[in-house]
């Protein structure tokens, strides 16, 4: 069963919480959109209300918050209109890595796709220095291979749902800019 397909599957419990509740998950990159398209998204939603639910699941920690996954323009636009509370579905699955990258990343039905950057800053923020330069030591021996685990474009394949070949651009690109050459163009 492919991953798209088990996230298909999984059962998601439509309900209000409170907004005081929410904690942003720390992986969680906030897409960049125009001054007017945020301020015409924060009106609709102070007139309206939150209509498409965020994704939120259990803070491993803390007893009665939760962490968003996903919904994070919602968010701040349920909380700068002083809503109390705002709609939001909770993962009831195991929240593997691989299934809150893709909950984080892909699931997003009224958002707006992430861009290059947007996509290059949620890799580092994900992955960090050490792993993504890794990627391009070269002779990786297949026990390192192993500690490794697949190839990071295979997993951002998986996540974002791009090809093998552009998250190998947006690899390079990290790359870039972890070493200080940010000229690289995305």
């Amino acid at each position: 069963m492919t991953l798209l397909n088990f996230i298909r599957n999984q059962k998601f419990s439509p309900y209000e919480i409170k907004q005081s509740d929410l904690i942003k998950h720390p992986n969680l990159i906030s897409r960049e959109v125009p001054k007017e398209e945020e301020d015409a998204f924060n009106e609709n939603i102070k007139n309206n209300g939150v209509t498409e639910a965020i994704i939120v699941v259990k803070h491993p920690t803390k007893n009665g918050k939760y962490w968003l996954l996903n919904g994070d323009r919602r968010s701040k636009g349920n909380k700068k209109a002083n809503h109390p509370t705002i709609l939001a579905k909770m993962v009831l699955s195991d929240l593997t890595d691989d299934v809150r990258r893709y909950v984080m990343y892909s699931v997003n039905n009224s958002g707006l796709a992430m861009s290059d950057e947007d996509t290059v800053k949620a890799i580092i923020k994900e992955f960090g220095k050490e792993r993504i330069l890794k990627e391009f030591r070269g002779n990786i021996s297949p026990e390192e291979r192993k500690k490794l685990g697949p190839p990071l474009s295979e997993v951002l394949t998986k996540t974002f749902g791009r090809s093998q070949r552009t998250n190998q651009r947006y690899l390079k690109a990290a790359k870039a800019i972890l070493s200080g050459n940010e000229s690289t163009p995305i």
